[in-house]
């Protein structure tokens, strides 16, 4: 009677601990594999990583002033927190071997242009050049159209910025337009340019594969 009652609790236990591990592995998914990275949720033992690669001017001077500059534990922290909570969970950490490199993500669009998205993105300076971006945004869209009601992905890029410009003509973004003194970064007035991907154009490429 007593080995069955322990068993009992045992087996109880084990339940528990597996109901546990199955919402910890739902909250950190993996949404692409890109082989030498992840793109996945973000947890909060990613502060200290996501702080250590997003903490540089260079970083900053390519993204909007709302990311944060220094970057701080506490930053990283308020990021985690404010995209977990977020519905749907549509911001994703980039993870070189555990530790964060950079995030991807996207902002959805309201009203009339409920049916698009903007791609948002960066990387650490000490992952770039080794093509990690290019597959990054590439499983991303493909993510995106596939999990969402959008008909349409959008991304901004500074026109200084080169490196994200050829990262998203990679991607099979198209060049559509120039937007003529549209924004300030570090107190200069510059052009942005509109790339965009629509997603009749991924089941096209996904043809051509084939």
């Amino acid at each position: 009677m007593v080995l069955a009652t322990r068993l009992a609790i045992l087996g109880s236990l084990l339940q528990r601990t597996n109901r546990v591990n199955i919402g910890a592995m739902k909250k950190n998914r993996v949404i692409f594999d890109g082989g030498d990275f992840l793109i996945r949720d973000f947890i909060r033992d990613d502060a200290e990583s996501l702080a250590l690669s997003g903490n540089d001017r260079e970083v900053w001077l390519c993204l909007r002033d709302r990311f944060p500059s220094p970057y701080t534990r506490r930053d990283a922290l308020d990021w985690i927190d404010l995209v977990n909570n977020s519905n749907p969970k549509i911001n994703f950490a980039i993870d070189v071997e555990g530790r964060v490199a950079g995030g991807i993500g996207l902002m959805l669009q309201t009203d009339v242009a409920r049916v698009s998205a903007e791609i948002g993105y960066w990387l650490g300076k000490e992952y770039w050049g080794k093509g990690i971006m290019t597959k990054a945004v590439s499983g991303m869209s493909e993510w995106a159209f596939c999990n969402l009601p959008i008909t349409r992905l959008y991304a901004l890029v500074f026109d200084f910025n080169k490196s994200s410009a050829r990262v998203l003509e990679k991607c099979g973004y198209q060049l559509e337009g120039r937007l003529r003194k549209a924004a300030i970064k570090d107190g200069k007035v510059v052009d942005e340019l509109l790339y965009a991907k629509i997603r009749d154009e991924l089941s096209t490429e996904a043809k051509l594969q084939s």
